[in-house]
């Protein structure tokens, strides 16, 4: 179990470490976040930059508690997974043209039901992870290095899903 949680820290460590760093106010990536919060609906226009403020802080706490208490860390990932999915999903049956400014960079993507299950998916490492977080410390090293490595390389994949996605889909005639 000490690997599943090897893997589970680093995954969900590294994907709330880049998301929240794509929101610093360096760059624009905060307005930018702010910004896409509003096309969203969902709050009063009063409430969405301490809204903004309150996801950015809480996805840079994310890490933070998975180094020092994972369980706590792992607990905190699953509570913003849970809002963001719930704030997709709303945002989604009303249809509500809004983007995805998850990780920052590049040209926002639409939300669509993929960025629900990676949602789910997130949530379900996190659940797994706080579970394997009881279990013994890893006894092999190299073994528990893969298994971090792993989630490393899974992190990468699931902030770059936009890109993937895009990627991947064939292209209409109409475009």
């Amino acid at each position: 179990m000490a690997y599943v949680e090897a893997f589970s820290r680093c995954l969900i460590g590294l994907v709330f470490l880049l998301s929240a760093a794509s929101k610093a106010p360096v760059g624009g990536g905060f307005t930018q976040f702010r910004d896409s919060l509003s096309e969203m609906r969902l709050l009063a226009p009063r409430a969405v930059r301490p809204v903004a403020a309150l996801v950015v802080l809480g996805e840079a706490a994310v890490p933070l508690l998975l180094s020092t208490l994972p369980a706590a860390g792992f607990a905190a990932a699953a509570v913003l997974l849970l809002g963001f999915t719930a704030a997709i999903v709303t945002v989604l049956r009303r249809g509500t043209p809004a983007a995805c400014r998850c990780f920052g960079g590049g040209r926002p993507a639409r939300f669509r039901r993929y960025h629900v299950a990676r949602n789910a998916v997130l949530l379900v490492v996190s659940g797994i992870g706080a579970a394997a977080v009881r279990a013994d410390p890893p006894t092999r090293w190299p073994e528990a290095m893969v298994a971090a490595a792993a989630g490393i390389v899974v992190a990468v994949l699931v902030t770059r899903l936009d890109d993937l996605v895009e990627l991947f889909t064939p292209l209409r005639a109409d475009a």
